[in-house]
Formats: structure tokens, C-alpha cells, sequence
């Protein structure tokens, strides 16, 4: 006789018993699962712990899901003491997990707010839809309309099994990081695949997804270097996926940040939050770097992550020195009272120290003389330009495109004539505009006059006078005693 979660089960000849009482209900036609009636929800939000789970591996995973009252299980009659009637649940952890009950589950798990709004949009979800006996068209439509899983009209096949490929989506979605794969390079998305021995086996369309869960580590594959997405998971599976990437989220507030000195987002707010909090005890956020590497351990807390907690990295190291601008990722893991961690789904985030050096070729030349203004960005502006005294502006043209992180160059190909630049020292502006801020670069152009340049109006020569000896006119006492002498 069960006893506690603890596994204390003896299913023994009191199993003997129920197993004929069983029979006899299949031969009279009844369920061999109990329905709960709906109504009794409180019942099952209280399920007792499962006795098939004893021992199972899944064990520590589902029982914190359960603590939580996220699971349910199936309900099944147990002769009590004195021959009293009960009811026990099993999980059946080996059975398939469908799609409506993972969509249950995580709009538990992510504290989604049940939608019981009639018609229902989707065919195969209707109001009076149930899982384990229990009504869930509320839940499940609340999860479905938060991540926008299906357009109305469209099938949902929520009694469909659930294949890692469709879970993959989900959690992506739940976490808000659905457009990321889309953001991978090819060559990325097959470096991050090549480990695996079926990656031929992946769809086109599937493989970014599949990739970006690799590397935010929602999916780590089977001992035999195998995905296997488009298996069948079994309940078992399912929750244990949803326990590792979902029981602390880590959420930057932006995406992007600059810790450049200009005061525009100079450092990351990082909220931790835990979807589930009875059973937590330690959390840390942890930065790493592109390649896995840890740059930057938050401190670790106790009490719960889904407290008002909240950490902030200033793009140095543990060392306290600025590391350089890249792509990074925010991670994190939370420890429960038991002992066992899990990780956080880890978000990319780009640190980027926004930057402008600007040049021109030859600085020196007439005003017909090809120059070639350049300038090298970091930063994704949306525009640089070149802009005279007289604020003539010119547009200079971006050569490829790059992440925010890496440098990009610009030019321009034009002529101090077409500047309205004429002879002479001309100092010029270039400028990144990058919304808020911008950053400025100042160049130098020596300009010097063509050689069919028409003279100035009333300058017959070198000399202001005409004369061409430097004297600006103003007579040499010397010069007139001599030119008197000569006529003598």
C-alpha cells in the first residue's frame, strides 16, 4: 500500500485483489482508469504522489512538477484499509505524451491566466475539451493564444504525439525566442548540427530551430550522438524537458546594450525568474561567451528566483575588465532543496562598444581629384554621412552587411568639386547615426587649384599690386632713387 512519495509502495497481494476486481470491471464494461468527474479539480490539482514513478528516472523531475501542481495523472481504484474504496494515480511515464498535454502543462508552468472564451477558434478544440477527465480547453487556449501556436480555423491535434521537433517550437516560443534561429548563419546552423549522427534525417525547414536549441542548450541529444526530433516523446521525456528548460528564465531587458560611455544603455538589467518556486532554493545568472565559455558568474542568491530579483552586468568579467563587443549569452541555473539544478535556457545578447574612424584618399589633390572618404562602424548605424561647413551632405554607401558587434566599412567616391569644396584646407565631418546617438569623426582635405582654375577677379598676378615682387604696392625708396638715376 502506498505511503508517501517517498516509494513506499506495496502493491503486493492487496494488487492481487484489485487486479480481479479489475476484471471484472472490464468485463462489466468499465474503464479500467477512473474518470474524475469535472468538478473535482481540486482533487486533481492534489493527485497523490504516482505509484509507477517508484522507482522510475524520471522520478526527481516529475516530482518537482507535481509539488508544483503541474502534472496530472491517471486515476486508478485502490482497496484501502478496512476494504474501503480509493483512488491512486499512476503516471504512466512511458506512455506517449500528446500535444495538448504538454500545452497544459506549460501554461501551468509559466503561470499563464486559463482563457474559457467561446466559440473556439480551432476545430479540434473545442470548449467542452478534457484531458485526464478534467476540463483543459481553458489552459491549453491560453497557451495557445500567448504563443501564438496556430491561426484560427487551423488544427491543433492536440491527441497528436509529441515529437522534440514540435516541443522545441513551443519552448521557443513560450521563451520568446522564436525569430532567433531564423538569425543563424548556414555555416552556423551546420557546425552546431555536426555532432549528431542523424543530422542528414532534419528537415530544411527544421534545422535552425533544431540548431539554435543545440546551442541555447534545449537540446543536448541521446548517448548515441542522436537528436532523433521527430521521434515520439514519452510522457517521461516531456516533463523532464520542461523541468531543465523552464524552471528558471532568465530575461535581459534588452537585447542589445552598450557600455561605450555615451550613457545610452550602457549596462544589462537581467531579471531571474522562477516559473515555479516552492521547491527552489539557490540561483545564479551566468554570462558566456560565444563559444561557452564563462565570463561572468552574477552572485549567487538564496531563496527563490521568482522573488523580485534582478542582476546587472556592466560588460566586464569576473575580473572586472571590459570584455570585448561579440555576442553573448545569459544563462543562469537554480538549484532545489534536494539538490538537484537545472539550467536555464540560455539568451543571446549582443554587447556592442559603438565606434567610428573615418579617413580620405588622397588627402591631398585639386578640386577634380578623385578622394575616397571611408569610415569604419561598429555599431549597425542606420546611416553614415559626410557633411561640409556649408552642411553639404553626402551619403556614404555600406560595402556588406554584419552583426552589430563586428566592424562594417562605408564609403564614398567623390571630388572636392562635387563638395562645393574650392582651394584650400577644408575640414569635413563624418557621422554614424545610431538613433539616440551618434558618433562624429573629423577629416582633413587639402584642396588645390586646377591648373585652368580662372583666376580671382582683380588679381593679375602672385602679388596683390600687379607687380609680382610680394610688395603690395607700398613704393621702395631704393627702387625710385635708381629709376631716376637710369633716366638721368
Amino acid at each position: 500500500m502506498y505511503t508517501g512519495y517517498g516509494c513506499t509502495c506495496n502493491r503486493g497481494a492487496a494488487g492481487a485483489i484489485v487486479g480481479c476486481i479489475l476484471l471484472l470491471m472490464i468485463a462489466a464494461g468499465s474503464p479500467v482508469f477512473a474518470s474524475v468527474e469535472p468538478g473535482d479539480e481540486t482533487d486533481a490539482a492534489s493527485d497523490t504522489w504516482y505509484h509507477d514513478l517508484c522507482p522510475h528516472w524520471s522520478r526527481p523531475y516529475v516530482l518537482t512538477l507535481w509539488e508544483e501542481g503541474v502534472t496530472n495523472g491517471y486515476v486508478f481504484p485502490i482497496m484501502g484499509p478496512g476494504w474501503d474504496w480509493t483512488y491512486g494515480y499512476d503516471f504512466q511515464p512511458d506512455d506517449p505524451m500528446t500535444r495538448g498535454q504538454v500545452l497544459l502543462m506549460m501554461s501551468r508552468v509559466f503561470n499563464l491566466d486559463p482563457i474559457n472564451e467561446v466559440p473556439s477558434p480551432w476545430p479540434d478544440l473545442p470548449p467542452t475539451f478534457s484531458l485526464y477527465g478534467l476540463p483543459a480547453y481553458a489552459e491549453i487556449r491560453a497557451a495557445v493564444e500567448s504563443w501564438e501556436i496556430a491561426e484560427p480555423g487551423a488544427s491543433l491535434s492536440p491527441m497528436n504525439s509529441l515529437t522534440r521537433v514540435y516541443t522545441v517550437e513551443l519552448i521557443l516560443a513560450a521563451l520568446g525566442l522564436d525569430a532567433y534561429p531564423a538569425t543563424l548563419p548556414d555555416a552556423k546552423v551546420d557546425a552546431l548540427l555536426a555532432p549528431f549522427d542523424d543530422r542528414a534525417e532534419i528537415a530544411p525547414a527544421d534545422r535552425p530551430a533544431i540548431a539554435a536549441a543545440v546551442e541555447l542548450g534545449l537540446l543536448i541529444g541521446y548517448e548515441d550522438d542522436t537528436l532523433r526530433i521527430y521521434e515520439s516523446l514519452t510522457r517521461a521525456e516531456g516533463a523532464t524537458i520542461l523541468y531543465r528548460c523552464c524552471l528558471m528564465v532568465v530575461d535581459p531587458a534588452h537585447g542589445r546594450f552598450h557600455p561605450d560611455g555615451d550613457g545610452h544603455r550602457e549596462s544589462l538589467p537581467i531579471g531571474a525568474q522562477g516559473l515555479r518556486n516552492a521547491s527552489n532554493a539557490r540561483w545564479q545568472v551566468q554570462i558566456e561567451d560565444a563559444d561557452g565559455h564563462a565570463v561572468r558568474g552574477l552572485p549567487t542568491a538564496s531563496g527563490t528566483p521568482g522573488d523580485p530579483h534582478a542582476v546587472t552586468w556592466d560588460g566586464c568579467d569576473d575580473a572586472g575588465d571590459p570584455v570585448d563587443s561579440g555576442r553573448y549569452f545569459v544563462g543562469g541555473w537554480v538549484e532545489d532543496r534536494r539538490g538537484n539544478r537545472s539550467d536555464a535556457v540560455r539568451v543571446p545578447v549582443a554587447l556592442v562598444r559603438r565606434s567610428l574612424d573615418a579617413k580620405v584618399e588622397p588627402e591631398r589633390g585639386s578640386r577634380s581629384t578623385p578622394r575616397t572618404i571611408g569610415a569604419t562602424v561598429r555599431g549597425s548605424p542606420s546611416g553614415v554621412r559626410v557633411q561640409t561647413d556649408d552642411e553639404t551632405v553626402r551619403a556614404l554607401e555600406r560595402e556588406a552587411p554584419a552583426p552589430a558587434w563586428e566592424e562594417t566599412t562605408w564609403s564614398l567616391e567623390t571630388t572636392p568639386e562635387t563638395l562645393g569644396l574650392d582651394a584650400g584646407t577644408h575640414t569635413l565631418t563624418v557621422v554614424a547615426d545610431f538613433g539616440p546617438v551618434d558618433r562624429r569623426a573629423s577629416i582633413t582635405l587639402e584642396v588645390e587649384a586646377d591648373d585652368d582654375d580662372p583666376p580671382d577677379p582683380g588679381d593679375p598676378g602672385d602679388g596683390e599690386d600687379g607687380d609680382d615682387d610680394g610688395d603690395d604696392g607700398e613704393e621702395d625708396p631704393g627702387e625710385a632713387a635708381l629709376y631716376t638715376s637710369l633716366v638721368r
